[in-house]
Formats: C-alpha cells, structure tokens, sequence
C-alpha cells in the first residue's frame, strides 16, 4: 500500500475527539508562531499545507494569513476539507494530486508536518522537487514531525542533517535547497525533528 492510499482509509491516532482537537489547536498555534516571524507580514502570506489531514483550526490559521491551501493526497480527505471549508474565502482545497492549481514561486511558507514517515524513499525527492518550485524567492518550507534516529552521539545539527540527506528528504543538492534544524518540532511530539528549508541563494 502506498502512502497515499493509506490515507484513503481511516487511520485515526487519535483516543477520543478532544485529543484529535487539541492536537490540530496545538500545530494552529505552532505554524502561527513560526510564520509571524518570518519577514513577510503574515496578512500577506501565502501558506500551503501539505498533507494537512483533517485541519480541523484551518479557519483560526486562514483569519490571520492572506491565503491558506490545504492540500491533502487523499480525495476522502479533501472532499471532507472542502465540505467543512470551502465557504471560507481564502482557503483553498486543491484536487489531490500534481499542484497544478498552485502558482509557481507562489508561496511563502509550505508546511510538511508528519508527512515524510508514509512516503517511500525513492518518492521523496520528486516530492520535494515539485513543492520547492512553488516557494517564492524568500520563500520556506516547514519539514515537521521527522522521526529521529537513534539519537545517541548524533546531537550536533550538522550529523542530524547528514542523516537527513542520507534518507534522502532533505535534497537539497538536488533541488537547490538548504535546510536548517530548527530548536523544537511542531506540535506535541519534542522527540520529533523539525526543519526549515529554503531556496539556496544560487537558486534565487
């Protein structure tokens, strides 16, 4: 089964309603707090986020930003989001699949929280290389919820990214991307890795 068929069935881990809320309030308040410190106004940005699942605070993040995409491989998945958001005016639902909807250089932050453990090692790079061409210039990329490995001596950033290349989700030569390990991962997990990813300088 691939990674996007596993999302066409219901895989909750969730234990009841009010986790899976929490859950979604908690990753609201974290791309939030990330994306007002970045240099474009966050009424003007224009946010994707990838493998979104349910969304369930979309509204609270899209009442802040200029526009919110919320793209999901799964069409059970996104026929739920356009059912609950589609009357929210600047929110869009994408088909899923090629983000042909998607300007290129049209973004300022991509968020990919908890995706990368469902996709197959030889699809991450082609993954990677068709969202980077919709980053805009001062764009980035929000890489979440990446499990670690068996962290023991790798606790210098520079080994953690080795690592990241070496699984093959960090392409930056490939693409034109450079990546920085961020201080705490999005949402509730500290055990998870989090990075943020840009256009090198070369690519600009």
């Amino acid at each position: 089964m691939g990674w996007q068929d596993y999302w066409e069935h219901d895989s909750s881990v969730y234990v009841s309603r009010r986790h899976k809320a929490a859950h979604y309030n908690r990753l609201a308040d974290d791309l939030l707090d990330f994306a007002t410190r970045t240099d474009v106004p966050l009424r003007r940005q224009n946010i994707m986020d990838f493998g979104c699942g349910e969304a369930l605070s979309a509204d609270r993040i899209a009442s802040e930003v200029g526009r919110l995409i919320l793209s999901d491989g799964s069409s059970r998945v996104s026929e739920q989001l356009q059912a609950r958001f589609g009357a929210v005016a600047n929110i869009t639902v994408p088909k899923p699949g090629p983000l042909d909807e998607v300007a290129d250089g049209s973004l300022d932050l991509i968020v990919v929280n908890s995706v990368l453990q469902y996709v197959e090692a030889a699809a991450a790079g082609p993954l990677f290389e068709s969202l980077a061409i919709k980053l805009a210039p001062s764009g980035q990329m929000l890489v979440a919820d990446v499990l670690p490995p068996d962290l023991g001596a790798l606790t210098d950033a520079r080994e953690l990214l080795k690592f990241a290349a070496a699984e093959g989700f960090l392409v930056a030569a490939v693409v034109g991307l450079r990546a920085e390990r961020l201080p705490r991962n999005l949402g509730h997990n500290p055990y998870r890795l989090a990075f943020v990813v840009r256009p090198s300088k070369s690519r600009v």
